[in-house]
């Protein structure tokens, strides 16, 4: 007793392992320090007021509030319950105050009313959006397919000069040929027409002479016999040149050079058949340039606008008559070729 007129001093005892009246609380005696001193010892925690008791007994038992506890001593000390709405309003709820939640209410359904209307205007764009992304990407195919024709159309003009080149290469060799042809008739004409003349002379100087000097046309004869020989030579050594670049070997007969002219003639109709395979894949791939390249004016004039288009159509028309006179220029090559 602080106070002997007053209230009796009060302190609260907390304890996490079980204690009792007649071991832990008697046998003090008037002395309150002992009994503090020694409830100390024991492991028991000691308080003056309620507030720290109350905040230790919450935390041992996980009570979050002192509501909670409030309600439980004012249900043990109560006798009776009249209502029991009005009970549990005035000690089981908290008053609080509705006007800030009420306005964070509104304020949220303003938030959720203004998302919505974004994800409506987000719908709307998509739908507006989703054609001219299938249009952009129509057009980016309309782009590549273009570029791969024009690149195609670009293509022709080295393949068809090489083309020509093949066809004229071929023309020049068969100009050769018909040359050399033409140079040893003439050699073998002159060679008759020296021969004619000798013969002529011999005759003129027989008939002078009522049988002449024989020793001299006999040179002459030497002369005109080792000419020839040189000349046929020449000629022999030209065609065997001829048939080593064609992988055959000279004949060493009569009877073997017919067969040999035959073979010779057969290679010549393969070459001209081949010649004329060429000239026909070339027409065909003609035609088919031509149509193809009406199927990429079409294609430009549904992408590119109108004027772009007659510029376009205008000069696909001028490459396609510049195709024609070059196939009609090959066509005209392969007949003399011929």
């Amino acid at each position: 007793m602080k106070d002997l007129q007053g209230q009796p001093a009060r302190f609260f005892v907390g304890s996490e392992r079980e204690l009792s009246i007649a071991k832990d609380f008697a046998h003090f005696g008037t002395d309150i320090a002992g009994l503090r001193k020694r409830l100390r010892t024991s492991g028991a925690e000691l308080f003056d007021s309620f507030p720290p008791y109350g905040a230790w007994f919450r935390r041992r038992f996980g009570i979050e509030n002192d509501q909670a506890l409030e309600l439980f001593h004012q249900t043990v000390s109560m006798k009776s319950v009249g209502n029991l709405t009005d009970f549990v309003r005035g000690h089981m709820l908290e008053p609080f105050d509705v006007t800030p939640r009420i306005s964070a209410l509104i304020a949220h359904f303003d938030d959720l009313n203004r998302a919505h209307t974004a994800v409506l205007k987000a719908k709307r764009q998509v739908d507006l959006l989703t054609p001219m992304m299938a249009d952009c990407d129509r057009h980016a195919e309309l782009v590549k397919n273009g570029d791969e024709l024009r690149g195609c159309r670009e293509a022709l003009k080295p393949y068809f000069a090489s083309q020509k080149q093949e066809l004229l290469d071929r023309r020049i060799t068969l100009l050769t040929e018909d040359w050399e042809r033409r140079s040893s008739q003439i050699l073998r004409l002159d060679e008759q027409l020296r021969a004619q003349r000798v013969e002529q002379a011999t005759l003129e100087q027989s008939i002078a002479e009522n049988g002449g000097d024989r020793i001299e046309r006999l040179t002459d004869d030497i002369r005109g016999k080792e000419e020839e020989r040189s000349r046929r030579r020449q000629k022999a050594d030209r065609y065997a040149d001829h048939l080593a670049q064609l992988d055959l070997l000279p004949v060493n007969s009569d009877g073997e050079f017919p067969a040999q002219r035959r073979q010779l003639q057969g290679m010549r109709e393969g070459a001209d058949e081949a010649e004329a395979n060429l000239q026909n894949r070339l027409n065909d791939a003609s035609v088919l340039f031509a149509q193809r390249r009406a199927d990429h004016a079409t294609l430009e004039a549904e992408i590119e606008p109108s004027g772009t288009t007659q510029q376009h159509t205008s000069r696909a028309g001028g490459d396609a008559a510049g195709d024609v006179r070059g196939a009609g220029v090959s066509r005209v090559g392969h007949s003399l070729c011929g």
